[in-house]
């Protein structure tokens, strides 16, 4: 696994007034096509500055001696929204608003 294989980021601080120092530290991993990302100030232990519960997906092939109708390969999406939308909020940080992972067809 490689850090372009994570789809999703739950990032708990222990204090929200070291948002921006652990953003700086966030986006030097994390630019193009990030994972999506949720963050949220939690009562971690004192000595826990930061938790990350990180979910991650690896591109795989299937061979055609696995499914001889036809080959297929696993795909990774990013919606990262940064214009003015009237359905979703804009863009401000290193994340997407949706990772999608899925199977796709291309025989």
């Amino acid at each position: 696994m490689e850090l372009r294989n994570i789809v999703s980021v739950k990032m708990y601080v222990q204090d929200m007034n070291n948002y921006a120092q652990l953003n700086a530290q966030y986006i030097q991993y994390f630019s193009i096509n990030p994972p999506v990302r949720v963050c949220v100030e939690v009562p971690l232990p004192s000595d826990i500055q930061v938790q990350l519960d990180i979910v991650a997906w690896k591109r795989s092939r299937v061979t055609a001696e696995e499914d001889p109708d036809q080959m297929r390969q696993l795909s990774r999406t990013t919606m990262h929204v940064q214009s003015i939308s009237h359905w979703a909020p804009a863009n401000i940080g290193p994340y997407s608003q949706a990772v999608k992972a899925s199977l796709l067809n291309t025989s």
